[in-house]
């Protein structure tokens, strides 16, 4: 992923995804179904399933 890093974080009760893009254009991200925004730092969608796109500059963490 070019422009984009992701990590797992694991805690005893779930397991989490923190996605960050570091492009300055939307980027597509490839993690996988069933993920859900728990916060992003635009503040859009959380709650709501990930769509697989991060906006510009855009992190975000996932709970899987």
């Amino acid at each position: 992923m070019v422009g984009c890093g992701a990590v797992g974080l694991a805690t005893a009760r779930r397991l989490l995804v923190l996605a960050v893009s570091f492009a300055d254009e939307p980027i597509g991200v490839d993690l996988g179904d069933d993920l859900t925004v728990e916060v992003s730092s635009t503040g859009v969608d959380e709650g709501e399933p990930f769509r697989g796109t991060l906006g510009p500059a855009e992190a975000v963490l996932l709970r899987v």
